[in-house]
């Protein structure tokens, strides 16, 4: 019954928007799935997301802001590389009517999913024991996450970047 309660006073908890961030999260994931036209200005509203929910935490609230910038700076580009190749492999991008087009693929919900519920859980954690925020561990813990899921992104983006000018050349 303990657990019931720690549940439901979680969700309770919860502000409202990131219920809304949850939502428009899972509709991206869900439209990423089937094949359909690639917007290169809509991808950069995922990370933009992730960077202020991450960068305001780390900015505001964390007692080892240098340290937690580099992890954070490093785990970003990591997660670019991984992410560049993952989506090299696993989406293909090309031009049908003169648009920018994308076959689906359920990498983007995974990523946005994992990234989510990664920083949901931590925040919750933060609320829970806010001696957190001064402990150098989760400080680092906090930051590798948060610059290793806006990297996964920006991989993303540099994917469908480079597809993009490698089609347009052809063209």
């Amino acid at each position: 019954m303990m657990i019931i309660n720690i549940i439901s006073e979680v969700f309770s908890q919860t502000p409202f928007y990131v219920w809304v961030i949850f939502i428009y999260l899972l509709k991206r994931g869900i439209k990423a799935s089937r094949d359909g036209e690639l917007s290169l200005p809509k991808m950069f509203i995922m990370p933009s997301i992730f960077i202020i929910w991450g960068l305001e935490k780390l900015l505001t609230n964390f007692s080892y802001i240098g340290i937690s910038m580099i992890f954070y700076t490093i785990c970003m580009c990591f997660g670019t590389l991984i992410s560049y190749y993952l989506y090299s492999r696993y989406r293909n991008i090309y031009i049908k009517d003169g648009s920018l087009y994308k076959t689906g693929s359920y990498l983007p919900i995974t990523i946005m999913m994992t990234n989510f519920f990664a920083k949901y859980l931590l925040n919750v954690a933060m609320v829970v024991n806010p001696l957190l925020y001064s402990t150098l561990f989760f400080n680092i813990l906090y930051s590798l996450l948060s610059g290793f899921s806006v990297g996964l992104f920006i991989g993303g983006i540099l994917q469908a970047y480079k597809s993009y000018s490698n089609l347009k050349a052809l063209a």
